[in-house]
């Protein structure tokens, strides 16, 4: 953890953490992505969730077109930071050229006990879903704490945001650390990825996520043509 850790710093955050949550348990959160970007100075954790034998999706923005991949580090299954679990290389990242989603291609398969699906369906109003995330806990000394076990905690669907159709607000105390996570539900009694976290809305307290159901075409595209 300590290699992983070291100068890790989070941008424009002052209290970023999932709040009220619990330590989640590895059965149920097999397919969570700890995403470290050590590219210059700004050293990066997001979440991500791994939905194909190679590929892993999280938020754009945890990402820059020049970024080094050697310096992306993703560690999977283990609900440990930085420790337990395997890492995986990525061979490329591909970004939505205009919502804060993104497609990791991983140097190595992903088992399909680590994988989960996106959903099929949109969100619905007063729905309560499930997020886990690294959130951050606090400082030291300018460097991010953040907890060593993955936290769980639940959320309501708020709705959908005006003028941007493919996003839906939700409650719930996650912040940019946050970033990449899914919210997850429940579809044909499976949990699959309803959103990708994509931000804080602090004039409105809410929680903005990218909807899964409308890019599903785009990631299989994606897939498709990176394979």
């Amino acid at each position: 953890m300590d290699t992983y850790m070291k100068g890790l710093k989070i941008r424009n955050i002052t209290d970023a953490r999932v709040m009220g949550g619990t330590d989640a348990v590895l059965s149920e959160a097999l397919f969570f992505c700890q995403i470290f970007n050590f590219n210059k100075d700004r050293y990066t954790f997001c979440g991500g969730a791994a939905i194909a034998e190679r590929f892993i999706v999280s938020s754009s923005h945890c990402f820059n077109k020049e970024d080094s991949l050697q310096k992306i580090k993703v560690r999977i299954g283990t609900t440990k930071l930085g420790r337990g679990g395997h890492t995986i290389g990525i061979k490329k990242i591909i970004a939505h050229d205009s919502e804060d989603l993104a497609l990791l291609l991983t140097e190595d398969d992903i088992e399909s006990g680590n994988r989960i699906e996106l959903s099929s369906r949109a969100e619905r109003l007063g729905e309560i879903g499930t997020f886990f995330g690294f959130g951050i806990s606090g400082f030291l000394n300018s460097h991010a704490k953040l907890p060593t076990t993955l936290q769980k905690t639940s959320i309501v669907v708020k709705g959908t945001i005006r003028k941007r159709a493919h996003l839906f607000a939700t409650s719930g105390n996650l912040m940019d650390g946050d970033s990449g996570g899914g919210i997850i539900w429940k579809e044909h009694r499976k949990p699959v990825i309803g959103g990708i976290y994509h931000g804080l809305d602090l004039k409105n307290n809410i929680r903005i996520f990218v909807r899964a159901k409308d890019f599903k075409t785009w990631i299989s595209d994606q897939m498709a043509m990176a394979l």
